[in-house]
């Protein structure tokens, strides 16, 4: 039989920075964490993508409702009828605002959680991935006539353009930048 373990730790959280005392995860409990680290711990659980789904779960589900019964703002006379069919149930209901699910407090904090959670999840894993795309092209960079060669190889041989057409697309040399001047410590080189 193979032994199969779970990973210790989740592979798409990102890593915690350490605090002053040199933990990673120190848990909250434990109560020696101050108001920032408090902060802290919980933008780190908000901008978790398993908090992400959980709001977004709970999104779906506080939809329903809206779907099911008659909503204020869509069909005032639907709910006067509900109220005048259910007479035990209806001012429980509205009590919850299942009357009026998309403009209720509860539900719009679940969205507006919802947000923040995303935003946070997304934007660092964004410079990331930008990062890493940039750090991939300047590892292996390309001038620009390979790229342009790369992308002739893509057009089919139906659509191949004449060569005067491609004469005319190729890239024209850039013009290489004035060199620099050496400062000196009391201020700018001398022109030469």
């Amino acid at each position: 039989m193979t032994d199969v373990r779970a990973p210790e730790a989740d592979p798409f959280e990102s890593a915690a920075e350490p605090d002053e005392q040199g933990t990673r995860n120190r848990d909250p409990a434990s109560g020696t964490l101050g108001l920032a680290g408090w902060l802290k711990w919980g933008w780190r659980q908000l901008t978790s993508m398993r908090i992400a789904l959980v709001l977004l779960f709970l999104l779906a589900l506080g939809s329903v409702p809206g779907s099911m019964l008659p909503q204020e703002g869509a069909d005032p006379g639907g709910v006067a009828q509900y109220f005048a069919s259910h007479p035990a149930l209806a001012p429980w209901l509205n009590h919850l605002g299942l009357f009026n699910v998309f403009a209720a407090p509860w539900f719009a904090a679940v969205y507006l959680l919802l947000f923040a959670s995303l935003v946070g999840c997304v934007v660092p894993r964004t410079f990331r991935l930008a990062g890493s795309a940039f750090a991939a092209r300047e590892s292996n960079p390309l001038d620009r006539d390979e790229r342009f060669q790369l992308v002739l190889t893509f057009i089919p041989p139906s659509c191949s353009p004449d060569a005067s057409a491609i004469k005319r697309l190729r890239p024209t040399p850039r013009p290489r930048p004035p060199p620099a001047r050496r400062r000196t410590p009391s201020g700018p080189a001398p022109p030469p």
